[in-house]
């Protein structure tokens, strides 16, 4: 059955692990932690027993001694990396499919643990996304041109009130900055 061009019915797994996969590789996830995905998938982590946490490492360990040339994985490390990426997808996806509700989940990020991790990074990368936006023009530029076309006005105006140093810069405003900063390359 078809609904809003989504499929429902039986399931179809062909590609799914390809999408992942390669957003793994360009966030730079040890070959290792990739192959324990695809094995025993597991995208947050939320083993709910020894036994999950074991199969998981098995296929780690298993992948290390099949390829005795690579280093293997330090895994706070790769949690970092893993979250990273986790917490970029929202921006990442909202970049791809120009969807402007990212910015409306901003304004309540509460309202889940995607919401809550993205403005955490949103707030702890806010001066590095604020210097290069009033300091690099092609971003400026597409940024602005991202709020008019995200929400008129009013987000034109969170976005521009950025570039006055002493004026919070809001969730929202953040949030298609760095959505722009996606498209833009970099200073």
């Amino acid at each position: 059955m078809r609904h809003g061009g989504m499929s429902f019915g039986p399931r179809d797994d062909s590609g799914f692990f390809e999408i992942f996969e390669t957003g793994y590789r360009n966030a730079g996830i040890h070959p290792a932690w990739i192959h324990a995905f695809r094995e025993n998938p597991n995208w947050d982590f939320s083993f709910h027993s020894e036994s999950q946490r074991r199969t998981w490492q098995d296929a780690v360990d298993q992948y290390v001694r099949d390829h005795p040339d690579t280093r293997p994985p330090d895994h706070p490390d790769e949690l970092v990396k893993w979250r990273a990426h986790q917490l970029l997808q929202p921006l990442r996806m909202a970049e791809a499919v120009d969807d402007p509700d990212v910015v409306e989940w901003m304004r309540q990020p509460e309202e889940n643990h995607r919401n809550r991790g993205l403005a955490r990074f949103l707030l702890d990368t806010r001066e590095e996304l604020l210097t290069e936006f009033r300091t690099h023009d092609p971003l400026r530029r597409g940024a602005l041109a991202l709020a008019e076309r995200w929400g008129g006005p009013e987000l034109v105006r969170e976005v521009e009130d950025c570039l006055d140093v002493d004026a919070p810069a809001g969730l929202p405003a953040l949030t298609v900055i760095a959505v722009a900063r996606l498209r833009v390359k970099p200073a």
